[in-house]
């Protein structure tokens, strides 16, 4: 074996060694879980599913110069679609709720990605109401620009709020409830939950009903590609309906 090669397999060598110590040193995540949104209105309750992924990769140990260390989750889905039939129709937006049914320290690290590896198929948890996903309906169902707000949950020492009287307190967070005044007498959230599922993630329904959705111009649902309000229409996009096709 002359110099050359020997250079070539002690480079192969580190190389490889590298790639096994990585992988040694790594955990990765990818499950699927079930979003209800369960609603009580006079008729009876009445209830929206669908199916997200949640994948993640983290490091025992950090090293600086590798990637994947507790880096963001990376959500695949769509929104909740919620029909509540003649009353009319609501989405549940995107959201980590895996994350918010589940709650860990440190969510995105080695040892939580190993507690949500955990978890079994049928395991099932109540999101507290303050983690509830924001839920916004259309005054006219085909024109984007109509999006408003039906519920939004959040602490009332939140930036946006602080200039705002909370309208309802409910412990630390504050709850903007839209419900009854757009969908009618006795419309409320009874509960949302998460449940571990090896069910395929829900594709195409959001757009069965927004089916302009693919073709909003902009970056925003008014399309701009500037945002940041004051109209909702100018803060929510094409994300916040769906995302990872």
């Amino acid at each position: 074996m002359n110099k050359k090669q020997i250079k070539r397999t002690i480079f192969g060598l580190i190389v490889l060694g590298c790639v096994g110590f990585y992988f040694w040193n790594t955990v990765s995540m990818d499950i699927h879980y079930k979003l209800t949104i369960n609603v009580q209105t006079p008729e009876g309750i009445v209830s929206g599913t669908t199916v997200r992924e949640v994948k993640n990769t983290a490091l025992k140990k950090k090293i600086e110069v590798l990637p994947g260390q507790g880096n963001p989750a990376n959500i695949r889905g769509e929104a909740v679609v919620v029909d509540l039939g003649e009353r009319g129709v609501f989405f549940g937006l995107m959201s980590n709720d895996l994350y918010s049914g589940f709650p860990t320290i440190g969510a995105s690290t080695y040892k939580g990605l190993q507690y949500f590896n955990s978890l079994d198929v049928g395991d099932k948890r109540d999101i507290p109401k303050k983690h509830w996903p924001q839920m916004v309906t259309f005054t006219d169902i085909n024109d984007a620009k109509t999006v408003t707000r039906v519920l939004q949950t959040g602490y009332c020492d939140w930036p946006s709020y602080r200039d705002k009287k909370c309208p309802v307190n409910e412990g630390p967070y504050e709850v903007e409830n839209n419900l009854e005044s757009t969908f009618g007498k006795g419309v409320s959230i009874k509960s949302v939950t998460v449940e571990i599922t090896d069910d395929k993630v829900t594709a195409g329904i959001v757009d069965n009903y927004l089916n302009w959705l693919s073709n909003v111009g902009g970056g925003y649902l008014d399309g701009k590609f500037i945002g940041g309000g004051p109209e909702l229409s100018n803060i929510l996009h094409s994300g916040n309906f769906k995302k990872g096709e």
